[in-house]
């Protein structure tokens, strides 16, 4: 990877963490390496999340030992809050493993697997839901992240490379130490903090602005016209 850096005429990366990353890792001038972040085609909905009592906490990704899935269903467990229910949104390996946890702590009522949902009913879910957690311990950068801000939910997020970009801790959510007592303190605190959940909401509302389409693919295109510009100069 390395020598195939080295040879590129510009880097693109998702976010500031990962162009230090890069530029300290393999040795490349930070000049070369260009910040396009991901974007999302949610349109924006705000839920108003002042008025709302926290009932639906959801999870969507891939069910992988990295999302750490595992932390939030044993989150959960600690709270011993019946009224909290959770939605997991998405297939993968550890599946059969989360199933026999929540068996384990006896959540079958309160923690439903939905298998892989798109598009509308995606969406659907995102704005019958009151927070947005994703407790991962690896990402580079997850657009979930942006379909949660687009449709008015606060965050809890692992305070980790490359999410710590997107969530701004106590703007657009909450970043914490990915423990089930970490997980399940923040959720407390967005339960009993109904302004907190609102002014999250709101932040992350205006935040993912940043984000849409147009100003992603003019940045790409401007990288590429640079590139050709360059060679041809050479040429």
């Amino acid at each position: 990877l390395k020598r195939v850096l080295k040879k590129s005429d510009a880097i693109i990366v998702l976010t500031k963490d990962y162009q230090e990353f890069v530029k300290n890792k393999y040795k490349i001038s930070s000049n070369k390496i260009r910040i396009i972040p991901n974007s999302t085609i949610f349109k924006i909905s705000n839920k108003n999340s002042l008025h709302r009592k926290v009932s639906n906490v959801l999870f969507v990704g891939r069910l992988s030992k990295e999302k750490n899935v595992n932390l939030l269903i044993s989150s959960l467990y600690l709270l011993k809050n019946e009224k909290l229910n959770l939605s997991i949104i998405g297939a993968g390996p550890e599946k059969q493993n989360l199933f026999n946890l929540v068996k384990k702590y006896h959540l079958n009522e309160k923690i439903k697997f939905l298998g892989v949902k798109r598009n509308e009913q995606l969406y659907k879910k995102y704005l019958e839901s009151d927070i947005f957690i994703l407790p991962s311990k690896i990402e580079s950068f997850s657009t979930t992240l942006l379909e949660a801000m687009a449709t008015g939910m606060p965050i809890i997020a692992s305070n980790i490379l490359g999410t710590r970009n997107i969530v701004k801790n106590n703007y657009n959510g909450l970043l914490v130490e990915p423990t089930p007592e970490k997980i399940a303190e923040a959720i407390e605190k967005l339960i009993k903090n109904p302004k907190l959940r609102e002014r999250l909401a709101k932040n992350g509302l205006k935040e993912v602005k940043k984000y849409s389409w147009d100003k992603i693919v003019k940045q790409t295109e401007q990288v590429y016209r640079e590139v050709l510009k360059e060679h041809e100069n050479k040429q």
